[in-house]
């Protein structure tokens, strides 16, 4: 029966050391960034129109807007990317995620046939042109049927602007005036810091 007792107490001090332990990472904010890093739903933008994505541009810092969507699998691979964006340059540039399940709306004003799709502003708020070294990889689209074509805005390639051949440019019908900077596929990681460094100007 003593034993018993003893064994009861060891369980008790070990079960109540555990709840100690954890209640003091998360006060010195060990769980609680753990829990914050692999989250995303903070990042996530209401945005039905452009000219909703564009009243981020009142920050005045460079805007990477990543649009995807659960039923995805490479969309949820881009995951990790977006929360070490948003963690390691959170303070330099605008990390939001647009869920196009949710506003299916803003797809067309972006000519967004495929997700992921990321778009690019610079610092001023201007369509991103990057350098023709940023070797993202190349993608054979395969629409069969577009639907989300913009009345308003044409797609017009890389090439067809001199710089980077593997982004797409939104250009204004009538004005010719370039609108956006638009990436269609995963980008990888190292490829995402390059880009991050020639937004914020730390690329030479």
């Amino acid at each position: 029966m003593e034993n018993k007792k003893i064994t009861v107490l060891l369980i008790a001090v070990f079960i109540t050391s555990l709840l100690l332990t954890a209640y003091l990472l998360w006060e010195n904010g060990v769980l609680r960034d753990f829990k914050e890093n692999n989250d995303v739903s903070g990042l996530e933008y209401q945005a039905d129109t452009m000219e909703q994505v564009d009243e981020l541009k009142k920050y005045n810092k460079p805007i990477i807007v990543i649009f995807g969507a659960d039923y995805c699998p490479t969309c949820v691979n881009y995951e990790p990317y977006i929360k070490d964006l948003y963690l390691n340059h959170g303070d330099d540039i605008i990390v939001r995620h647009v869920n196009t399940v949710d506003h299916e709306a803003i797809r067309k004003e972006y000519n967004i046939e495929l997700i992921p799709s990321t778009i690019f502003y610079d610092k001023d708020g201007k369509p991103f042109m990057p350098k023709a070294d940023i070797d993202v990889y190349d993608l054979e689209e395969t629409v069969e049927e577009r639907k989300y074509v913009s009345d308003d805005i044409k797609v017009v390639t890389g090439d067809e602007m001199g710089t980077n051949k593997n982004f797409e440019f939104g250009v204004h019908s009538q004005s010719d005036e370039v609108v956006y900077t638009k990436y269609v596929g995963l980008i990888d990681k190292v490829q995402m810091e390059k880009i991050v460094k020639e937004l914020i100007g730390e690329e030479k």
